[in-house]
């Protein structure tokens, strides 16, 4: 598939999304409210980067702070929530947060074998690491994150990593 035939899907699946958030909403808060914290923890992890995208920064935060506190959910759920967190954290500017949840994440998404939780978390770490002004540090995450991620063939997750490595190496 075209980069261009991707770009387009996946504008139609974020308005498609758009259209659902209310949806979202109210089956993530369901699911607080009864504790169902497994099930919250997976929709708010499955929501982080689309949150991310439309910048529903405030939102997001308010989620993802409440179930990164929540430790009975699967390591592979939180270290999704964790990474979520981390980035959404960057980019209200709360850099050691960030760092600190990213690096947790990877932790976590280790320890349970999760190549893709593992990448996503050094994704995050990396953001926060340039943003703190830490560039070798920024770049050995990425150099790891995009490892995992041409091992994993997941081509926007190499896409993404690739365009903030360039930021940090131009930086």
């Amino acid at each position: 598939m075209s980069s261009s035939a991707s770009a387009v899907r996946q504008r139609g699946w974020l308005e498609h999304l758009r259209r659902d958030i209310n949806n979202f909403r109210a089956a993530l808060d369901w699911c607080l409210l009864t504790g169902d914290t497994t099930s919250a923890g997976r929709l708010a992890g499955a929501l982080a980067w689309f949150w991310t995208l439309n910048g529903m920064l405030a939102e997001a935060i308010q989620h993802l702070e409440q179930l990164v506190a929540i430790e009975d959910v699967s390591p592979s759920t939180r270290a999704k929530c964790l990474w979520g967190y981390a980035l959404l954290s960057a980019s209200l500017g709360r850099l050691a947060t960030a760092r600190d949840a990213g690096y947790q994440a990877v932790d976590l998404a280790r320890s349970c074998g999760d190549d893709a939780g593992a990448a996503y978390g050094l994704n995050a770490v990396a953001v926060a690491e340039w943003a703190l002004g830490n560039h070798d540090r920024s770049l050995d995450a990425h150099r790891a994150a995009l490892e995992l991620l041409d091992k994993l063939e997941d081509p926007w997750g190499l896409a993404v990593c690739n365009v903030l490595q360039a930021r940090t190496l131009f930086d």
